[in-house]
């Protein structure tokens, strides 16, 4: 009986350490895809001298418990497919400014293929609370026309725990 109670304490305990580190959501907004891309232009004046052009991507999120950012070329039709001379880079910044966000250091280079649509998901963005401004960049085979999304909000809340399980320890 004495190993019985020992297997039961250490299943409880297991059991409860589990339950304490708790759960990470991350909220994304917009969660569907915006109607539009964005329709101006970020200038040379931009923090790190850099223009961005607007009008060619969008973004938007899936919260749950992980990072899920899912991008659309804008328009319809023929020769809309993400290229694959271009280089993509999904920005962050705690700051929800454009110009801040598309200059950011704080970035993931993506390989998105030749299709439409891309989903980039992270099951460890760097954060557990708190709030970040993502928004995805695209620098042109030329090296020097640039582009930028719309700018996605990212708010993440852990929980204490998911409830911690009694277990029954006295002998029998």
């Amino acid at each position: 009986m004495k190993l019985n109670n020992f297997f039961t304490t250490v299943i409880g305990i297991l059991v409860t350490a589990v339950s304490l580190l708790g759960q990470t959501t991350y909220t994304h907004s917009p969660t569907s895809q915006p109607s539009s891309c964005p329709s101006t232009d970020i200038p040379t004046s931009s923090p790190c001298g850099l223009s961005f052009l607007g009008g060619l991507v969008r973004m938007h999120g899936t919260t749950g418990n992980k990072l899920s950012l899912t991008i659309t070329k804008c328009g319809s039709g023929s020769g809309l497919n993400f290229g694959s001379t271009s280089s993509y880079y999904i920005k962050w910044s705690t700051t929800n400014n454009a110009a801040t966000i598309a200059c950011s250091s704080n970035s993931t280079q993506i390989f998105p293929g030749t299709g439409t649509l891309y989903t980039y998901t992270n099951t460890n963005p760097g954060f557990t609370s708190g709030t970040r401004y993502y928004m995805l960049t695209i620098t042109a085979s030329d090296g020097s026309t640039r582009y930028y999304s719309n700018v996605v909000t990212v708010s993440a809340s852990t929980s204490a725990s998911c409830g911690i399980p009694t277990v029954n320890t006295a002998s029998t």
